[in-house]
């Protein structure tokens, strides 16, 4: 018991953690709202399972439940943080993680990088001392990871943004998606500097590009890395206010020692470079709280194949451009199996249905087949090939 009483002394006797918990719990309750209510809504959308969770499909009726209440938890997280009851909003947080996992882990289509994050600060926010020192930490390594990850030509060429900058030339677009890489791997260092010009311009400059990234890709998820920079400008206060302070604070009560940052960074790789779970589709191979490296298919289109008792079928084959969202090559996109046995079921009866998915990269010429699948309508079963 004194553990958790402990975490919440040091959660809510800090500006920036305060801060952090506050905006972590606004981003968790528009993510359910948006999972709950968007395109992608788990009314909407056919099942795709994780790897290592591969008999999701059995749970999948409890999502749209998971989801309510995550609203409704999130929402009552925010009202005991507003009234300042935090021995009841501290247990709302862990439930609200645990709700969240769960509807993650029962849903491959709501997996994203930035969400993964979350994940992890929440874990170095729950467990580990030194709280804020580890997620500035963590959210740096992350933005250090995200620029190396655009160091391939699908990036570098623009040919991933080249659709939110028409009106730029290609050779515009070209430096825009070096100038991001450049800023990604060189701005985590710069925060971590004393120097306060270099440090202000570093966060205004990620301030900006994700914000107009997010403005430009449609994309509400770019925000949160906004507001997690907003979160290491407000450290940095309390930094130098403690740094006025330091005699008497640390006489008054020791800081952990710095030995416990090597936990969080050991994690983060642990997570990043486990070993991974093998799939036919490429960025269907990573665990939940791995970050997908940039490999998004530029195209891809599906073989459909109707197989009726008497009969054989097919369809013509549907066409898909990523237009750098992964999403419109993901294959939860073509499992409406259900839809197509009832759609062209006839006298004699729909039997099976063989589906082949194909995509290729950005620089490739040729596709490749990534999976066949077989549904069968009478037992509602799916087989990969």
């Amino acid at each position: 018991m004194s553990f958790f009483t402990n975490q919440i002394e040091e959660i809510f006797k800090k500006t920036e953690l305060k801060f952090f918990v506050w905006a972590l719990t606004l981003m968790n309750l528009w993510s359910a709202i948006y999972w709950k209510f968007s395109d992608i809504s788990a009314n909407s959308l056919a099942n795709v399972c994780w790897p290592m969770f591969s008999n999701c499909d059995y749970f999948a009726f409890a999502t749209p439940y998971l989801l309510f209440g995550l609203i409704i938890t999130c929402t009552a997280t925010l009202f005991f943080l507003f009234i300042r009851v935090h021995r009841i909003a501290f247990p709302l947080m862990t439930l609200t993680f645990l709700l969240k996992l769960a509807v993650y882990l029962l849903n491959y289509s709501y997996s994203n990088n930035i969400q993964a994050l979350l994940f992890i600060l929440e874990i170095c926010l729950f467990i580990f001392p030194l709280k804020s020192t580890n997620l500035k930490f963590t959210i740096l390594l992350f933005i250090l990871w995200s620029g190396l990850s655009k160091l391939n030509m699908n990036w570098l060429s623009g040919l991933e943004i080249k659709s939110y900058l028409a009106e730029l030339p290609i050779k515009g677009i070209e430096w825009v998606a070096a100038v991001v890489v450049i800023l990604e791997l060189v701005t985590p260092f710069i925060l971590l500097s004393k120097l306060k010009l270099i440090f202000n311009y570093a966060w205004v400059a990620l301030l900006v590009y994700f914000v107009g990234y997010s403005y430009i890709a449609q994309d509400y998820i770019y925000l949160y890395p906004a507001v997690l920079i907003i979160f290491i400008v407000v450290l940095r206060q309390s930094e130098i206010g403690l740094e006025r302070r330091r005699l008497y604070q640390s006489y008054l009560r020791p800081e952990p020692t710095k030995a416990w940052l090597i936990l969080p960074l050991i994690m983060f790789a642990t997570f990043q470079w486990m070993p991974g779970f093998k799939h036919p589709i490429s960025f269907l191979n990573k665990t939940p709280l791995s970050f997908q490296l940039r490999k998004v298919p530029s195209t891809c289109f599906t073989q459909t194949v109707i197989y009726h008792k008497q009969s054989i079928y097919t369809l013509s084959p549907e066409l898909e451009s990523s237009n750098g969202n992964d999403f419109n090559c993901h294959p939860s996109k073509y499992k409406n199996f259900a839809e197509l046995c009832k759609k062209y079921s006839d006298n004699n009866g729909t039997t099976t249905i063989k589906r082949f998915f194909y995509s290729k990269e950005l620089t490739s010429e040729k596709y490749n087949k990534d999976f066949e699948l077989l549904f069968n309508c009478n037992t509602s079963k799916v087989v990969a090939l």
